[in-house]
């Protein structure tokens, strides 16, 4: 579900992407990848307080992981 979530968001079909990435985190809510997916999803979509939850999701699950920390940033900065 992760992969195809990265190759339909490569692709640029939004929807979808986020589908698979919910998917994924569903089957595995440990998966940090899909969550930081996920957030900058819908970061792109203007959708703060989900980007903000998923960031959170990833953080707790591994506090040093970089692309979390650079998400949570990126959220709390609005860049």
């Amino acid at each position: 579900h992760y992969l195809r979530g990265v190759i339909l968001q490569r692709r640029g079909e939004a929807d979808a992407a986020i589908s698979a990435f919910q998917s994924a985190v569903s089957w595995n809510p440990r998966l940090i990848d899909a969550h930081v997916a996920l957030g900058r999803l819908y970061l792109s979509r203007g959708d703060r307080a989900l980007a903000l939850a998923h960031s959170k999701q990833a953080l707790e699950i591994d506090p040093q992981n970089r692309d979390a920390v650079a998400l949570r940033q990126q959220i709390e900065t609005g860049r």
